[in-house]
């Protein structure tokens, strides 16, 4: 109904913050398990359905968009 509406305003969050986020939870579980491989903590995030800030991102990003393009009040008070 409202798809061409740009929301993403409302969640303004840089690509490089995003990864620096990656980086320190990725270094985390490199030091918590002990290791250097990214292939091994890739195995262990999955196994233990670990998810890196950037996927929460996104997932949280589609979910506010659907609701937000949802609700018609909130259309009608920006005038959109």
């Amino acid at each position: 109904m409202y798809a061409d509406v740009d929301v993403w305003i409302c969640f303004v969050i840089l690509k490089s913050d995003v990864k620096s986020l990656d980086f320190a939870v990725t270094m985390f579980l490199m030091k918590l398990f002990r290791t250097s491989s990214i292939d091994v903590i890739n195995d262990c995030r999955h196994n233990c359905s670990f998810s890196i800030p950037s996927e929460l991102i996104e997932v949280r990003k589609a979910k506010f968009e659907s609701k937000f393009n949802k609700c018609n009040s909130l259309m009608y008070y920006f005038g959109l």
